[in-house]
């Protein structure tokens, strides 16, 4: 009988995501064979052009323009995702980062940063740094909720009666009524002036 080999069981999988929908490590392949023989079979794949190394243990299928020139770009969210996945950590987008994407803040922070509960590290993506810093158990527990990033950006906000007089009118239009009521319905994770947010944004609502 024909043996398929490792290499070609690997690009199968890896082909089956798709051009730059996925980033790999080994660990997504331990189902086709050892440790030692997939870093083979993944070192021959980006040997011979098929797929991509972007950083020590991280892999992926680069898109291509309508030249078939491969893109350089890659996307970070897909990369964390991988790093989560083959360590076993979580991590979430830095308040700053969070508040820039919802359009809280006007300048995007100047550092690209992830909260952990893994090691402190730089790691490089192409010409991108990306910093983990450790956080607390309380922050956390957003990892995997619906509204994860809207908790990190309020976390921006300090205590300021003035400020909060606007700001749940800015959230609550900042959102989909689904983030909405998921960050209200697990509030009680917040520190208590934000929760007092999260109620004014309720009683917007109702």
């Amino acid at each position: 009988m024909y043996k398929i080999t490792i290499s070609k069981q690997i690009m199968a999988r890896i082909l089956s995501h798709g051009a730059g929908n996925r980033v790999f490590t080994p660990n997504d392949f331990f189902d086709i064979g050892d440790r030692p023989a997939i870093n083979q079979a993944l070192c021959r794949l980006v040997r011979s052009g098929d797929i991509r190394r972007i950083n020590r243990g991280l892999y992926d299928l680069p898109q291509t323009d309508t030249n078939n020139i491969e893109t350089l770009s890659i996307d970070l969210d897909l990369v964390i995702d991988a790093i989560c996945r083959r360590d076993c950590v979580r991590a979430l987008p830095s308040p700053n980062q969070c508040a820039y994407d919802l359009g809280l803040r006007e300048d995007p922070p100047d550092n690209i940063v992830y909260d952990t509960d893994g090691f402190r590290r730089i790691i490089r993506i192409g010409e991108t740094d990306i910093r983990f810093r450790r956080a607390s158990v309380k922050v956390l527990r957003w990892y995997g909720r619906k509204s994860a990033h809207l908790a990190q950006a309020v976390r921006i906000f300090r205590p300021n009666v003035e400020q909060y007089q606007s700001l749940p009118y800015r959230l609550n239009r900042a959102v989909s009524p689904e983030i909405r009521d998921d960050f209200i319905a697990h509030s009680y994770d917040l520190p208590v002036h934000l929760q007092a947010i999260a109620k004014a944004m309720k009683d917007l609502v109702t």
